[in-house]
């Protein structure tokens, strides 16, 4: 499933509403803590505003607020800081008038971008958690972190770090040559080539350029969840499966089969 852009990539208004998951119990949602948002001009924006030619939209500030996850079982609290912008916005009326918008550029704990499969190994999950905290403040170390998921992943699938060149001579594989080399593994792996070359260039570009945006780290994050729902859910082979024994069958899968999956469901979700 495709990350929903809109929802990470768009300033929020005063109320601070999203539906940004908990990182806790991925069942509630953070929403603001009543009275919590304290904004703050900046000197220059204050001073922009004695010009003549001032409009609503030179406003510059910063913001901090408190959120909670919406699940009562849960509760757990969160901050949120960033810049606080003026602009031009359609009111409830229709009429276009001025203002403030807050880009969050921290948010602690930080909320999932997407839902790391259960199976999904520790130490890539870990690596992933810091790249959803490094989305909001930085783009180039967000998708560096996405790199050495991938890295942490052919540890993970087995993939050797070394390899014999053409002179006989035992060097070191770098990630291009490691993806290269699961490749070699059966046509499953084959088939996640180009994705893993695709971010990994993504990340080569953040560690070398800083030039990478916002949408180029979303793009990361959707060919990053696309490989571990493949990966540790393996859904492609698993709706095969059924689709299958449905058609086999002209009906309903055999009672027993349908047990077994659903009890793989519930253990994934435990």
């Amino acid at each position: 499933m495709a990350i929903n852009r809109q929802l990470f990539n768009t300033p929020l208004k005063e109320s601070l509403s999203s539906l940004w998951r908990c990182p806790i119990c991925s069942k509630g949602h953070f929403a603001p803590i009543k009275n919590s948002l304290t904004v703050w001009e900046t000197s220059t924006s204050v001073k922009d505003q004695a010009h003549d030619d001032w409009q609503p939209d030179w406003y510059r500030g910063t913001f901090f607020a408190q959120l909670q996850c919406s699940n009562p079982d849960c509760n757990e609290q969160a901050v949120v800081s960033g810049i606080a912008k003026g602009d031009y916005d359609v009111r409830e009326n229709g009429e276009v008038g001025p203002d403030v918008f807050y880009e969050p550029k921290f948010i602690l704990p930080a909320p999932p971008l997407f839902e790391i499969p259960y199976r999904c190994p520790a130490k890539v999950k870990d690596r992933i958690a810091e790249a959803f905290s490094l989305y909001w403040s930085d783009s180039s170390a967000c998708v560096g972190r996405v790199r050495a998921a991938i890295e942490l992943l052919m540890d993970e699938l087995k993939v050797k770090r070394k390899s014999v060149n053409k002179k006989g001579e035992m060097v070191r594989l770098n990630l291009d040559g490691r993806i290269r080399e699961l490749s070699k593994k059966g046509k499953k792996y084959k088939d996640f080539e180009d994705h893993l070359l695709a971010a990994k260039w993504l990340g080569n570009t953040g560690a070398h350029t800083f030039t990478v945006s916002r949408d180029d780290a979303l793009d990361a994050f959707d060919i990053l969840e696309f490989l571990l729902e493949e990966l540790f859910n393996d859904r492609t082979r698993h709706i095969a499966r059924i689709t299958k024994e449905v058609n086999k069958n002209k009906g309903p899968r055999k009672k027993k089969k349908l047990k077994e999956d659903w009890g793989d469901f519930f253990l994934e979700g435990t």
